[in-house]
């Protein structure tokens, strides 16, 4: 158990959480949405080509490519790894698709939406005026309003992805994942589907409770043991299958 970095994830947690419920800091982090919506959203205003960028990169179809993005950058890692830890590699990237997918769906699908929906209006629906792209582009599916932006789903895989890869790759290659995670980041802050808030103080609530438990306890070093063992036993059929 790693006591300290556990402790001081959880005092990160508390102090994002406090102040933004406590109303003297709130209002200081409303300043800062709407500052930061205004200054992002300002740069889409009569620039037709920057509007169908950012309508293209902030549509639905442009997550599976996100996903693609994501795979190329676990097989760089692996690929970068000594040949005798490439499984090792491998099982590390499964349990970091494995965390991501679970939070997503069971906590942010499905325990916050339908037991803790916490009801927060979008920059586009509370700033006015703004360039709304859903108008702007109108031939594109263009998400950029919800009644329900806190926490950003979004925004949790993005940050959960950034701060995994760095931890089982090296710094090296986790900056260029983390700059890719931040350039990903910035469609729904630009469009207005997002607070800045939505991310820093609650995505990030949620990726630094779940894996500060990860990666502070024995939990992921078990998981990524049992994976490789899996692993190992599926390359050693396949050895056994077709002999060379």
């Amino acid at each position: 158990m790693k006591w300290k970095p556990l402790l001081l994830c959880h005092l990160a947690i508390a102090i994002l959480l406090g102040s933004f419920l406590w109303h003297p800091t709130c209002t200081l982090w409303e300043s800062f949405d709407i500052g930061a919506f205004k200054f992002l959203n300002h740069t889409l205003e009569g620039h037709p080509w920057i509007q169908v960028f950012w309508a293209f990169v902030n549509h639905k179809k442009a997550d599976l490519v996100e996903d693609a993005v994501f795979l190329l950058f676990f097989i760089l890692a692996i690929k970068a790894a000594p040949q005798e830890k490439r499984i090792r590699r491998a099982a590390e990237f499964i349990f970091c698709i494995l965390l991501a997918g679970s939070l997503i769906y069971f906590v942010n699908r499905t325990f916050l939406r339908e037991h803790v929906l916490i009801p927060r209006q979008s920059p586009s629906l509370v700033v006015t005026p703004c360039v709304r792209l859903s108008q702007e582009v109108p031939w594109l599916l263009v998400k950029d309003e919800t009644a329900a932006s806190f926490p950003g789903d979004h925004a949790t895989t993005l940050l959960l992805f950034s701060v995994l890869y760095t931890f089982f790759a090296g710094r090296k290659l986790g900056a260029y994942a983390c700059l890719y995670a931040l350039f990903r980041l910035l469609p729904r802050l630009i469009v207005g589907a997002h607070w800045v808030t939505d991310i820093i103080v609650g995505s990030a609530s949620l990726v630094l409770f779940f894996l500060s438990w990860a990666l502070c306890t024995p939990l992921h070093s078990w998981i990524i043991d049992t994976i490789e063992k899996i692993l190992h036993i599926g390359r050693q059929n396949e050895v056994k299958k077709d002999p060379v």
